[in-house]
């Protein structure tokens, strides 16, 4: 069971983490202080969540005064380290930490973490099935589905947990797993983090506090990530597109997954067109989960089982429909240009790409690259779209002028769509000026999509 401190505990933020904070601090007995710079109409279903718990609420700003009387400070995942109040709070002699520090401080069970700029829900979710499918009681959570702090009571030692870290979860230094895959990195969230070297930064923390006996499952592909090995306290096992190095280690072998173990056998694992995965960028999702799960205890048997099964999670080159030989994707995760680019290289067929959003400040030459190779159309639109039009207008891809809003664009894109075509929402830009997120931007083409089929059933 995590310790919690004694005396008063303030949260900050009444997301997902911290509406979980708040039922765990408050439910063993400590005063509690709740803040958010939200008001009460804005955060409506956050509150009626807390009302029947003993908080004290602070809404409508973030003020260092209003939190001095708690000892320790546990912020929400989008609230920056250097904000001047929280440097304030600091300096006051107030210790600051997190869910992830809190949880995995006192969870019993053998721990995995997965971080990286692209593929973490999928790897995420991969291990979690390897582990369950060799017969362990398996937790997935963290940065997807519901804070498992909600479930630490349950969780025994024999089980294993799974978490998906993001880089705001990992900047305030937590524990660190006893699996820590790192699958890549690429420039991401600089509108948080000050530069790309603090954003590596923050996901390398993931494995500092590890112990010698503990493993760092690295990518041996991306130099950033290959070169935190020198920084490891534990072990280091690689997996990349060559041949497996180390032992353990994954890697490819005449087009087969391939898998070195603990006793230096190399056991095969499947075909790479055997993958129900499109993309190279899967195929390392695969190697590091494999490699990861077998490290947390799971059978070669089971990572094979679930390596030929598995299919993309929702709003992850999703498959969403088609009719008169027109395919629809939904990729709508890929927030960033570079997520974008290996989407669209994943697509099949000529792509007609929607592209916009909320921009993040990052250099966009990742998607024109990705778009001179595949790209039929480029339709953009959101707030980030005059730019997305300049950039590959400048790159000499056909792209049309920015429309308002996604519904606009999706419009466009199926007059002039043609069979063959693929129908690709890849939009490598925040959801954020039009949607709460990129799940509910997904959904929302999803829903464009359904209609537009239940009115060309017949093409």
């Amino acid at each position: 069971m995590a310790e919690v401190p004694a005396g008063v505990a303030a949260v900050v933020g009444l997301g997902r983490e911290g509406l979980s904070l708040v039922r765990y601090l408050a439910g063993r007995g400590g005063r509690v202080i709740a803040a958010d710079r939200k008001g009460p109409i804005e955060l409506g279903p956050a509150l009626r969540a807390v009302a029947d718990l003993p908080v004290e609420l602070v809404l409508g700003r973030n003020e260092a005064n209003d939190l001095l009387a708690a000892q320790v400070v546990y912020l929400s995942p989008g609230v920056p380290l250097d904000a001047p109040w929280v440097v304030r709070l600091r300096e006051a002699g107030r210790r600051i930490s997190s869910l992830t520090e809190l949880f995995l401080g006192g969870c019993p069970a053998f721990t995995v973490g997965v971080t990286g700029s692209c593929g973490k829900s999928t790897t995420t979710a991969l291990v979690g099935r390897m582990l369950e499918d060799t017969g362990f009681t398996t937790w997935v959570g963290g940065n997807i589905g519901r804070p498992l702090l909600d479930w630490l009571s349950l969780i025994q030692p024999d089980d294993r947990v799974v978490l998906e870290l993001s880089s705001f979860q990992l900047e305030p230094g937590p524990p660190s797993p006893r699996v820590a895959v790192v699958l890549n990195l690429f420039p991401d969230h600089l509108d948080r983090h000050p530069s790309f070297e603090a954003y590596a930064a923050a996901k390398k923390q993931i494995l500092l506090k590890q112990r010698p006996g503990d493993w760092a499952v690295l990518n041996a592909d991306d130099p950033v990530v290959a070169g935190f090995a020198a920084d490891a306290p534990g072990r280091v096992a690689w997996f990349g597109l060559g041949p497996p190095a180390g032992t353990p280690g994954a890697g490819i072998r005449a087009g087969r997954l391939r898998l070195r173990t603990r006793t230096r056998d190399e056991v095969d694992l499947l075909n790479i067109d055997d993958l129900r995965l499109p993309g190279q960028h899967n195929v390392y999702n695969c190697l590091a989960a494999a490699l990861a799960a077998y490290l947390a205890g799971a059978t070669v048997s089971s990572i094979r089982r679930v390596l030929s099964r598995f299919r993309p999670l929702p709003h992850r080159l999703e498959l969403v429909g088609e009719a008169g030989g027109v395919r629809f994707i939904n990729d709508s995760i890929a927030t960033s240009p570079a997520r974008a680019a290996a989407g669209i290289r994943a697509a099949p067929g000529p792509v007609i790409l929607l592209a916009g959003g909320k921009p993040k400040g990052l250099p966009l030459e990742p998607l024109v690259e990705a778009a001179q190779e595949k790209c039929r159309l480029v339709i953009p639109y959101g707030q980030a779209g005059p730019q997305v039009h300049a950039a590959l207008v400048a790159g000499g891809v056909p792209v049309e002028d920015p429309w308002p809003g996604l519904a606009d664009a999706f419009r466009r894109a199926t007059e002039v769509a043609r069979p063959g075509d693929v129908v690709l929402l890849s939009p490598a830009h925040a959801s954020f000026d039009e949607f709460r997120d990129f799940e509910h931007r997904g959904e929302v083409f999803r829903a464009l999509v359904r209609e537009w089929l239940g009115q060309n059933t017949s093409r």
